[in-house]
């Protein structure tokens, strides 16, 4: 932002600096919660992604031998927003999508990491 920026620009950037992880959070929140889970892999960070797979593919070493790439490189491919190989609609949107829902199932039961009574998600947030 330029010094020379009007305050009121500068108070709008800053506010939007502030407000656009919250709305990228409840974006990602509204397609998992509808059953998105393609557009929900896509919204989350790619590192995030690529810790899933890795964490994935350190579960189910035998995935592994499916495949001719080695380990770094597939973690790649399947992390990417929209992966296109060929394991990844045959066993890693099934494999993954169970992860992010465990997950998800032990926020709101106040389990998951960072969580308690003063962090749990609303009981409109979660599935019965």
């Amino acid at each position: 932002m330029p010094e020379d920026a009007p305050d009121g620009l500068r108070q709008q950037a800053r506010a939007a600096a502030i407000v656009a992880p919250g709305l990228a959070a409840l974006a990602w929140l509204e397609d998992t919660l509808a059953g998105r889970f393609e557009a929900a892999w896509g919204g989350l960070d790619p590192e995030f992604r690529l810790a899933l797979v890795q964490q994935w593919l350190s579960s189910d070493p035998g995935v592994l031998g499916l495949v001719e790439e080695d380990r770094d490189a597939l973690a790649g491919q399947l992390a990417s927003a929209r992966p296109s190989h060929w394991l990844w609609r045959a066993h890693g949107q099934k494999v993954l999508r169970r992860d992010v829902e465990r997950l998800w199932s032990e926020v709101c039961a106040g389990s998951g990491t960072g969580s308690g009574p003063d962090r749990a998600p609303s009981p409109r947030t979660c599935r019965p």
